[in-house]
């Protein structure tokens, strides 16, 4: 199985403000949860990793193209 295969088609990403309001203004769907990356995470993304996280409920995996 190759890794585009889990892609979710229907997930959007957008760079916002890091406000309360800017959540408000994107939505929270069936909930909101804020998850920190750090700069060791930054630098995974940047180097070809994935950054991968559970909210306890569902896990969300992070790539950057």
């Amino acid at each position: 199985m190759n890794i585009k295969d889990y892609l979710c088609a229907t997930c959007n990403a957008e760079i916002m403000e890091q406000t309360a309001e800017a959540i408000k203004e994107f939505g929270t769907a069936y909930g909101a949860d804020l998850t920190i990356l750090n700069k060791d995470h930054i630098n995974a993304l940047i180097k070809g990793k994935m950054v991968g996280f559970s909210d306890g409920e569902y896990v969300h995996f992070l790539v950057a193209e």
